[in-house]
């Protein structure tokens, strides 16, 4: 889904800059940065994670920041771990920050707090990222919103052979964006099967869209699934109309195809 995708993407591009990341004493220029800081954006190798990607991360527990002190003394925080360092001011818009022996500079724009090291690039804002608790009770509202999707109930058979039955059950938009249908799905073949989808071969109101769907089903088993698509793809639920595409039945331990089933759904 587009939330573990995410934060898989910013987790990695964090921890790649944090290698090459630095801070010593202060100047006269010191009250230009003393400062709590909190990340606004990372980018590495070309890729660029914004604030709503790090909120969503905030929402989970994985927070970002950094403390200038007035002694000289510096906290970067990154998902839980803090590194102590120093740092001193350079100029009115430059700042060296060290740690762990490492030196980087910073430079001061437009109340914006940019660092660079070995192609990657950190940008902070003034203020505080948030705590462990806010950040629990952050994720606790995201856990329990999932259960506040926006459904549409339906009941509609669009696969029933003498392999497998399958029912869409509702059309859905969770907290995440993500956009489909719910379906259950029962195995009435003397096989493991796994029920997907053909690449390629679904649009939805005529603009081409792949769908995610992977359904486990072993003999004599049903399972409650989905069939959801990209927020990218589709917007909202009122955008879910006119939807084509085939399905793929396989071998669960073979990965071979048994049948294919086109759809339409309205």
């Amino acid at each position: 889904m587009k939330t573990t995708r995410i934060i898989a993407l910013t987790s990695t591009l964090l921890l790649a800059f944090c290698l090459a990341l630095v801070g010593c004493a202060q100047t006269d220029y010191t009250k230009n940065f003393s400062s709590d800081w909190k990340l606004a954006s990372v980018t590495s190798d070309g890729e660029t994670a914004n604030e709503d990607d790090l909120a969503m991360l905030e929402a989970f527990g994985m927070t970002v920041g950094l403390t200038l002190n007035d002694d000289g003394t510096l906290k970067f925080t990154m998902l839980g771990e803090t590194i102590e360092g120093t740092w001193k001011a350079k100029s009115a818009t430059e700042a060296e920050m060290t740690i762990e022996g490492s030196t980087v500079v910073a430079k001061l724009a437009d109340e914006k707090l940019s660092m660079e090291a070995d192609g990657e690039a950190m940008v902070f804002v003034r203020g505080t990222a948030s705590t462990s608790a806010d950040a629990s009770s952050a994720a606790a509202s995201s856990a329990s919103s999932i259960s506040d999707d926006t459904e549409e109930p339906m009941n509609e058979t669009i696969i029933d052979d003498d392999l497998i039955t399958v029912t869409i059950t509702a059309k859905f938009q969770d907290w995440t964006g993500a956009v489909g249908y719910k379906f259950t799905a029962v195995n009435k073949s003397d096989q493991d099967l796994s029920l997907t989808y053909l690449t390629d071969s679904f649009s939805v109101n005529s603009k081409m869209a792949d769908p995610y769907l992977f359904t486990s089903l072993n003999v004599g088993t049903s399972a409650d699934d989905r069939l959801e698509f990209d927020e990218d793809d589709v917007a909202s639920i009122d955008d879910l109309v006119n939807v084509k595409g085939t399905l793929e039945l396989c071998d669960k331990n073979t990965y071979d195809e048994i049948r294919q089933y086109p759809i339409t759904l309205s």
